[in-house]
């Protein structure tokens, strides 16, 4: 499982950052396994760090890939919503890109959360 809030829409681009550890979890290496990744106006990749399915944990084998995913757009930035472009898991990390457009489908920078289970 794997829980983020994607604190900081404006963040510079292609440079991960680690999202609030109050309101972010992560089943293997709890919220500082996490990061956001701006790739640009609203554009986002988040990636939780040992959840991805591949050798979960030691001696249990590999889950492959599976699981289940929600975003959300969270706050008053100009931004109607935000979903899912892609994900990805069955390694060892699971990786999502977000994307978050404003009322007239135009991208959109915009806090977000995204949560993912098996």
């Amino acid at each position: 499982m794997c829980y983020v809030w994607a604190h900081n829409p404006t963040a510079a681009v292609n440079v991960p950052y680690t999202p609030s550890g109050t309101y972010s979890y992560n089943a293997v290496g709890r919220a500082a396994a996490n990061r956001v990744t701006r790739t640009g106006v609203g554009s986002y990749v988040v990636t939780c760090r040992g959840v991805g399915g591949g050798a979960l944990f030691a001696g249990s084998g590999s889950w492959g890939a599976g699981g289940h995913v929600q975003v959300t757009a969270y706050g008053t930035e100009d931004a109607d919503y935000c979903k899912v472009g892609s994900w990805g898991t069955g390694g060892a990390d699971f990786t999502a890109s977000v994307r978050c457009y404003n009322s007239a489908g135009i991208p959109s920078d915009h806090r977000f959360t995204l949560m993912f289970s098996w």
